[in-house]
């Protein structure tokens, strides 16, 4: 056996407690940032502390560390405030407090960092009793890329107070390249003026530009408008343009740094203007010259649309006329000698009285049907001509809508030949029209409404017809005539024996001439019984038609749904706490006659009936229910629950019961449940009765993830809740597969009882004493097991907390898997990013931590580098491990209070024997600072 060197091996343990984060420091001394050199240097560096490269992304993170120096000169007291600005081109997403302290963790000062940028460091009263005070702090943050600019390099400027100039750090960025100063052209017609807008937007990039001048040559054909320029809005000095044989030069002042909107106008010549309803396209480019260079603009195109005569028209149902508009000369066109010419189709006459010209009454037109003939003279600019036109009586003496087209031609010195234009104006026509009216669900029974010459024109001799379809019969004596028309019109004949398509024919004669509009009822009763009295939907219809002496023959076919329920089955709630669904069944909705009606429902399989919980309203009497339970090997129901109304009703009746789940197989996989249950109505009417299904949705968790993250935080809590419907579980077990970046804090597993109150909230109640062998961590696989107790009974909610180990792992999203129902079931929280302004002290909650130092047994002061430890929870889980380096020491920290750990050494430097002893300690939460020395051989 090798012979080892006798050691004496000695743990130095120092436990240090990070204070809380808290609020702004309020400074009750003097404020020496104007006079006090406090920081002595300003460093930009990555996170790992290295210096940055070239062409970094502008929204790279950073530390940013401060060097400081207090001076032996005293003049530093309790509650003196120091106070410093980040500059903008730093983001800080979330703030924080730090704390200023010496190599012995004796406190020098606290401070506060705001999303704004600003330090603030109040000092305590360190300074007056120590010298030679140094050290430093750093923020881990990064660049908010939209205030980095386009400078390159960037120079960003750290003020630090005092009589000391700011400290300027140049960063690289990856810069885009510098764009180049362009000029974009566009245009736009308005035919009103038939004058082209030219836009053309002069550096847009907002860079410097020297000499700029815009060169555009207008097209042979377009006229330039004198006047018409401007820059940025306003009327264009004489001065800075010209205007000679179609090109315009504007000239800029010597140094442009911003974009100039230049605008000018032109008018399209009349020569271009050959042919009607077509489109003239301008194109043109302009020439920016700068910098002794020149750009050249897009082609800006502008479509011309040519319009030399439009017409339009629509019926006046008030009139009965059709009112047209012609609109002439629409691009403003220098016509001679024009003439406007309307032919008007059969049908039409004008009325005179009706003529206007650009709104105003005129008689300056002539008539010789069907010309109607407009002589403007010279015009140079658009024109309205308006009229309307009588509809012949035919057009109304029929439900066949006619049509009618007209045509509007405009002649003139340069008018093309092409220049015409129509259009088509339906005239609408009713002389018989049917709908259904009404559906009374109690009778089964349809009202029709027939409408005859709603047009009002003069009919001899009307006779209307309505044929009763199949399905439907006539409701004898229902038929009624408005208007004092006489009721013995009417007639009715029954269809013969074989009739396939009617059950019979209703007639009215109005024996005479009409010219007023009347409006017939009937009824009709629906005859099949499983439409009206059972649980449907159907639409009728049926057909009147109109004959006369001096009109065409002519029809209408109206429609009616028709919905009728006798029955209808809901689940109105459950009870979580008991199980319990309460149905809900409404009997007779339509409130017909029904004899011997009796509901039945059948309890299915997995449920059974609440004894007692049948009740109906209306005054129904509650002895007419009966339940009978199934036979044990029914496998369809456990029992059947009836109830038999009186030989007849005639009301809405709604019988309510209660049903309890006994079969919680269904609760075992994750996902709300729709539990279905069948009801049935017989009555005399409908053979086999009338089935309705409800169903009731019943929420169920067997397991669901939720995380927690407050911002400016280092951890994120994590909430299960397991087991809702509290299903017995045997050997139950949730399994956690924390995402990289995350690392476990063991201390933090609770599991709590959780029940759920009658509307499905959950409830949290007791805590549950967890032992090692409740939770298990792998932390080199990330791998968290935790063991429900079993039996398991009811629900639980555990919860835990991880904590942030690499930040750039965000967001994080995390899956836990429960295996204890049979089957494997998952929950999976949202993505959640984190952001925090990691600091030199920055703490994020009450943690603290264990310093451990491996020494020489026989020369405590030489200490040993490679000595291996492990961290082991409460539950004897392998937290955290560590090496010592050269100083001897490894650290654990983010430990909780209050909560027992174990340090046990693993490896020994080379040389040396393990510890035989391993050292559970407690940081107590009510302690400041704690520093403990132990040593054994």
């Amino acid at each position: 056996m090798r012979k080892f060197y006798k050691v004496f091996i000695a743990l130095l343990l120092i436990i240090v407690q990070i204070v809380s984060l808290r609020g702004g420091i309020v400074a009750y001394a003097r404020d020496l940032t104007s006079t006090y050199n406090f920081i002595t240097d300003v460093k930009l560096t990555d996170r790992d502390g290295k210096p940055f490269g070239d062409n970094i992304p502008k929204d790279s993170d950073l530390r940013l560390t401060y060097t400081y120096d207090i001076p032996n000169s005293g003049d530093v007291k309790k509650d003196d405030t120091f106070t410093l600005r980040i500059p903008e081109q730093i983001k800080i997403e979330a703030g924080g407090d730090f704390d200023l302290r010496d190599q012995s963790s004796n406190l020098i000062g606290r401070g506060t960092l705001d999303t704004n940028g600003n330090i603030t460091i109040t000092f305590t009263d360190y300074a007056e009793t120590h010298s030679n005070v140094q050290g430093s702090f750093w923020f881990e943050l990064g660049f908010d890329k939209d205030k980095i600019g386009d400078d390159d390099p960037a120079v960003i400027k750290f003020e630090v107070g005092g009589t000391t100039d700011p400290v300027e750090i140049s960063v690289d960025f990856d810069q885009p390249a510098p764009l180049p100063v362009s000029i974009a052209k566009s245009g736009s017609y308005k035919k009103e003026t038939n004058e082209i807008t030219w836009i053309l937007t002069v550096n847009p990039e907002n860079v410097t530009v020297k000499g700029a001048q815009v060169v555009d040559k207008i097209s042979d054909g377009l006229e330039f408008v004198p006047g018409s320029v401007t820059i940025n809005g306003k009327d264009a000095s004489t001065g800075d343009y010209t205007y000679n044989s179609g090109e315009l030069i504007y000239n800029f002042p010597d140094i442009i740094e911003d974009k100039q909107i230049l605008t000018f106008g032109t008018t399209v010549k009349d020569s271009q203007f050959t042919a009607d309803d077509t489109v003239i396209i301008e194109k043109n480019k302009a020439i920016l010259n700068h910098d002794g260079t020149s750009t050249v603009s897009n082609e800006a195109v502008v479509n011309v649309p040519v319009d030399f005569i439009s017409k339009t028209g629509g019926y006046n149902p008030e009139s009965k006329q059709i009112d047209w508009a012609i609109t002439v000369n629409q691009n403003g066109v220098s016509i001679k000698n024009a003439v406007v010419t309307d032919t008007l189709p059969d049908g039409l006459t004008l009325d005179g009285g009706s003529v206007k010209i650009d709104g105003k009454l005129s008689s300056n037109f002539t008539y010789r049907r069907p010309y109607i003939t407009f002589n403007l003279g010279g015009i140079s600019e658009k024109h309205i001509i308006s009229f309307s036109t009588d509809v012949e009586n035919g057009a109304f003496l029929s439900n066949t809508q006619r049509s009618y087209t007209n045509k509007a031609k405009l002649a003139g010195d340069g008018v093309p030949g092409s220049a015409t234009d129509s259009w088509d104006v339906g005239v609408p026509t009713s002389i018989v029209k049917k709908e259904g009216a009404d559906y009374n669900a109690a009778t089964g029974e349809i009202t029709w409404k027939v409408t005859v010459n709603k047009n009002k024109v003069s009919i001899e001799n009307p006779v209307i017809t309505d044929l009763i379809n199949i399905g439907q019969e006539y409701v004898e004596g229902s038929a009624t005539i408005n208007n004092g028309a006489d009721l013995n019109g009417f007639a009715y004949t029954k269809a013969s024996e074989g009739d396939t398509e009617k059950t019979g024919t209703l007639i009215y004669t109005f024996g005479k001439t009409i010219s007023d509009t009347y409006t017939i009822e009937f009824r009709t009763k629906v005859t099949d019984p499983a439409v009206f009295a059972g649980n449907s939907q159907k639409t009728y219809k049926n057909t009147a038609s109109i004959t006369g002496d001096n009109i065409e023959d002519s029809s209408f076919e109206g429609s009616r749904n028709v919905n009728s329920e006798v029955i209808r089955k809901t689940g109105t709630g459950y009870d979580y706490k008991t199980r319990e669904i309460t149905w809900k069944v409404v009997v007779n909705n339509n409130k017909m006659s029904l004899n011997h009606a009796v509901f039945t429902d059948n309890i299915p399989g997995g449920m059974e009936y609440v004894e007692g919980s049948a009740a109906i309203d209306n005054g129904a009497d509650t002895d007419a229910f009966s339940y009978d339970p199934a036979d044990v090997k029914d496998p369809d129901k456990t029992g059947v629950l009836k109830y038999t109304f009186p030989d007849t009703i005639d009301k809405t009746y709604t019988i309510t019961f209660k049903t309890k789940i006994t079969d919680l197989s269904i609760f075992k996989t994750n996902g709300n449940k729709e539990i279905e249950n069948k009801a049935s109505l017989t009555h005399d009417l409908v053979k086999g009765g009338v089935v309705s299904t409800g169903s009731q949705k019943v929420n169920n968790t067997v397991i669901s993830k939720e995380g927690s993250y407050t911002s400016g935080k280092t951890y994120i809590d994590w909430t299960v809740n397991i087991n809702s419907n509290g299903i017995p579980l045997t050997d139950a077990a949730v399994t956690d597969q924390l995402q990289e970046g995350l690392a476990l804090d063991t201390a933090s597993v609770t599991l709590y009882h959780q029940s759920i109150d009658k509307d499905g909230n959950m409830v949290v109640g007791e805590k549950i004493e967890l032992t090692a062998e409740n939770v298990q961590y792998d932390m080199d696989s990330r791998m968290f097991t935790f063991k429900l107790p079993s039996p398991a009974s009811g629900g639980y909610r555990l919860t835990f907390r991880t904590n942030v180990t690499d930040k750039s792992k965000s967001p994080f999203t995390n899956e836990a898997t429960f295996n204890g129902t049979g089957s494997l079931e998952r929950g999976t929280s949202q993505p959640m990013a984190v952001n925090w302004s990691g600091s030199g002290s920055t703490g994020s909650g009450e943690v603290g931590s264990i310093t451990v130092y491996k020494v020489d047994a026989e020369n405590s002061i030489k200490k040993l580098e490679g000595a291996e430890f492990e961290l082991i929870d409460k539950y004897g889980n392998v937290v955290q491990k560590g090496t010592t380096g050269k100083d001897g020491s490894v650290l654990f920290d983010m430990l909780r209070f209050d909560v027992p750990y174990t340090v046990k050494e693993t490896v020994a430097p080379t040389g040396y024997s393990i510890s035989k002893k391993d050292y559970t300690f407690t940081i107590s939460g009510a302690d400041d600072v704690k520093d403990i020395s132990y040593e054994y051989e």
